[in-house]
């Protein structure tokens, strides 16, 4: 399945190695290691491909051999869900060779990464407001345009902790927050959850459950000019099979499947 994938993606920019995941989100994108999905000693050692989007924004895959359950993908979301609320935006695509476990899967996605707080991102662990609320003291402060209530104090003992990085010192230079705010709350809708059936037959699971008949078995017919990434296939897959693309909203979870 990884194979066929990573046949219909040829030319695209594709991470497939520890070392290039690695290298590309500590360096290029300058995340801590400790935000990495770590196993049995290794990162990434799911050994799943993940796509470079054209606009820089990375595409993970999740390959489902025919679990009967989805405790296996529970178990991969709990280890990539550092790395999924470092980043500003991503896409996880869940592929199978059936749709059975797609809502399931897709429930899982939006608990472990839907929060109580809106705009929940590494850089604001307590929502967006939280950090408005910090920016707005610290520029009082700091301008000692007034006296600071005791609440303030606390707002700021407590921020000049969690807000330390480069990263807020540039937010808090720029000092626009209702920018600062729209940010965020872009960043956490744009974590999407994108179930695909695989367009091949794999007949070692054939025992699990009857399918219709498919021309072909594995990657044995398969065509490059099927790419399972390709919004037209992909939409078409979603719908054919009863797939759904989720999105996670801040507050309220899922949002309701795209339709169209």
């Amino acid at each position: 399945m990884v194979l066929d994938f990573v046949l219909d993606h040829l030319g695209e920019t594709l991470l497939d190695t520890e070392s290039a995941k690695v290298a590309h989100f500590t360096e290029t994108r300058r995340l801590s290691e400790s935000a990495l999905p770590r196993s049995r000693g290794a990162a990434f050692a799911e050994e799943f491909p993940i796509l470079i989007n054209k606009d820089g924004g990375p595409s993970f895959s999740y390959f489902d051999e025919g679990a009967l359950s989805a405790s296996g993908f529970e178990h991969f979301l709990d280890r990539y869900t550092p790395l999924f609320r470092a980043l500003p935006g991503f896409e996880l695509l869940y592929l199978s060779d059936s749709a059975q476990n797609f809502e399931r899967a897709g429930n899982l996605f939006a608990a472990k990464l839907a929060e109580n707080r809106p705009g929940t991102t590494a850089l604001t662990p307590r929502g967006v407001d939280h950090l408005i609320d910090y920016l707005r003291v610290r520029k009082q402060a700091d301008m000692k345009e007034s006296s600071l209530s005791l609440r303030d104090l606390a707002v700021l003992r407590d921020g000049d902790s969690l807000y330390a990085s480069a990263g807020h010192q540039a937010l808090l230079a720029a000092g626009d927050m209702e920018r600062i705010r729209h940010r965020f709350l872009v960043q956490v809708e744009r974590r999407k959850f994108l179930p695909a059936v695989l367009p091949y037959r794999y007949p070692l699971h054939h025992f699990r459950r009857e399918r219709a008949e498919v021309s072909g078995l594995g990657s044995s017919e398969r065509s490059i000019r099927t790419r399972v990434h390709e919004h037209q296939t992909m939409q078409k897959q979603l719908f054919s099979e009863g797939g759904e693309e989720w999105q996670v909203g801040g507050e309220g979870g899922a949002t309701p499947p795209l339709r169209g």
